[in-house]
């Protein structure tokens, strides 16, 4: 048993050890009280109210994304610019360097498409229609409440 996997299994099971003795600690140290105060839920000290599922704006989800696509996509650039030294010492630094061009413009036409589409603005404003927008007959426009 003195392979070369003999110290990882060893490291394995001591690690293992240690998990299940730390959980049996807490088992016996930990309070048992429980009351209806302690079973509440707790929110930064507030008391909650209403529903806790609410509907919440779907900006959060388009710049939570977009943020994480970005973000993806950077952390690329971290590995090629290591091997970006060894392509040039090999002779194939023009063709990566290309390559990540090609890979920085296709993210840059995302952020300018997103930007276009209005993902990146937080508050769409909304557009304003006025009466000649609308096919309507101008005895019913007149009848519209002012500021309407």
């Amino acid at each position: 048993m003195r392979g070369p996997y003999a110290v990882i299994l060893v490291f394995l099971f001591f690690g293992a050890g240690l998990v299940f003795l730390s959980i049996l600690i807490a088992r016996f140290v930990q309070p048992r009280n429980m009351n209806p105060e302690k079973l509440a839920t707790y929110e930064c000290g507030e008391e909650p109210r209403g529903e806790a599922r609410i509907r919440y704006n779907f900006r959060f989800y388009t710049v939570a994304l977009t943020f994480i696509i970005f973000e993806a996509e950077i952390l690329f650039m971290f590995p090629w610019a290591i091997v970006y030294q060894g392509e040039i010492a090999a002779g194939h630094g023009l063709m990566t360097f290309i390559k990540m061009v090609i890979f920085i413009g296709i993210l840059f036409m995302g952020l300018v498409y997103a930007w276009a589409k209005g993902d990146l603005d937080w508050v769409k404003p909304r557009p304003v229609f006025t009466e000649d927008d609308v096919d309507m007959p101008a005895i019913s426009i007149s009848t519209l409440p002012a500021g309407k």
